[in-house]
């Protein structure tokens, strides 16, 4: 897959229809402590896997492109800086706010190019914890855990997968 983030490159992304061990769909984003921790855990996935992409904007399941409101707003060192607070290593990112229209209404789909890690693995230094919207505990990711891709989740590395990972 192409590595430069362009604006055919989104549409592209965001029409594609399917994910892919390096290509997942989040329907939005809401800012939470569970939205930035389910997040993290994916791009530490990618990172290890060898690199992906995040959209936003698309409908899990459907695929269906519905797009943010265009007041979203990010830029690319707040994704890196809230991400790599939980981690040992680094995240390299890069980022687009790819407008089009949907239905005749500007729509915003963000997009993270998540770089694969080069010389160390990505790895959480801490649980990754966080109480959902109903009052329970949740954990995103564990610390010291490598996580990679497998299919289209971001999963625990296997004896066998680590070796593969280098």
């Amino acid at each position: 897959m192409r590595t430069e983030l362009t604006p055919d490159l989104a549409e592209e992304l965001i029409g594609r229809g399917f994910e892919s061990p390096d290509l997942d769909y989040k329907q939005d984003f809401d800012d939470s402590t569970e939205a930035w921790m389910e997040l993290a855990k994916d791009v530490f996935g990618m990172s290890n896997f060898g690199g992906g992409y995040v959209v936003f904007g698309v409908k899990d399941g459907t695929f269906e492109p519905v797009g943010l409101d265009e007041s979203f707003q990010k830029d690319t060192q707040d994704w890196i800086d809230r991400i790599s607070k939980w981690i040992t290593g680094r995240v390299a990112v890069s980022y687009l706010e790819h407008v089009t229209k949907i239905g005749g209404v500007n729509r915003k789909f963000p997009i993270l190019h998540i770089h694969g890690s080069v010389g160390s693995l990505v790895v959480p230094k801490v649980d990754g914890r966080y109480v959902t919207r109903s009052g329970s505990d949740k954990i995103a990711f564990r610390q010291g855990v490598i996580y990679t891709r497998r299919g289209t989740s971001t999963v625990s590395v296997t004896g066998e997968e680590f070796w593969h990972l280098f």
